[in-house]
């Protein structure tokens, strides 16, 4: 089975995307050092911070490093705090003919338990479940991280209404750094016999991860200024950069849902 996607490109200004990036570059992002004992989470801010640098400089048995992530909002209100994302927000909304609104499955975002700000806000609706509808995704290259478990980004696989939205924030990108997206059919009939035998992750994100993954049939690259809006059951990945890419594909990500 396959689910709706809509790819829109030019839809963004390059003043804005130039303001979006920037805005990104001065937030406050987080990850963690994949397990070699007790977990280590680092926090930085790219604009500050030489996270490249920073990353090689220290020494680690295990160099992987697990998604970058930036949170700003549970719902369109708390976006209000972040103007440049509460402008591109409307900006993508109206180029997808105004049928979304910020209420979809929200993400959950492997934070520093110690650290309390990392809680979403609470959203206006108090029947709106509390989370991270409005972030961004960092990806590294790959001598950090590998790819990402082929997984949905909504779990009710009978609702067609929870979408992700996807901008490709960097300005500047090409082919060979890679990063791509990568979309899969459901495997309804059997055929790749492929059931993540390598990467079925026991209940993650409510997903028991068991899924038949047919052959992968849409390839998306991180174009400057893309808009990539899909359903949330879509069976997906995104690849890590090339190890030559000097910078990380930096995304903003919307889960919405159908008004």
């Amino acid at each position: 089975m396959e689910y709706d996607m809509q790819v829109i490109d030019k839809a963004v200004s390059e003043e804005l995307q130039k303001r979006v990036y920037s805005y990104l570059l001065n937030s406050r992002w987080c990850t963690a050092w994949k397990p070699v004992g007790k977990v280590s989470y680092v926090n930085y801010t790219p604009a500050i911070d030489s996270e490249v640098a920073y990353f090689r400089a220290m020494a680690r048995p295990n160099f992987a490093t697990f998604q970058h992530r930036a949170g700003f909002a549970s719902d369109e209100e708390s976006l209000k705090a972040h103007p440049v994302l509460f402008e591109l927000w409307n900006v993508i909304n109206s180029a997808l003919g105004n049928q979304f609104e910020l209420t979809g499955h929200p993400e959950e975002i492997p934070s520093d338990p110690n650290d309390p700000t990392w809680e979403p806000p609470q959203p206006v609706d108090t029947n709106l479940p509390q989370g991270w509808r409005v972030y961004a995704n960092g990806q590294t290259d790959e001598t950090q991280k590998r790819t990402h478990g082929v997984h949905r980004d909504s779990p009710f696989v009978n609702d067609d209404k929870f979408w992700t939205i996807l901008f490709c924030a960097n300005p500047e990108w090409y082919p060979t750094w890679l990063g791509d997206c990568v979309y899969y059919p459901d495997d309804v009939a059997g055929v790749t016999g492929d059931r993540q035998q390598y990467q079925n992750m026991n209940g993650g994100h409510n997903q028991n991860r068991n899924f038949a993954v047919g052959w992968a049939n849409k390839i998306v690259s991180p174009v400057p200024g893309r808009i990539i809006a899909y359903d949330g059951r879509t069976l997906h990945t995104t690849h890590p950069t090339a190890a030559w890419c000097p910078v990380q594909r930096r995304v903003v990500a919307f889960r919405v849902s159908k008004k």
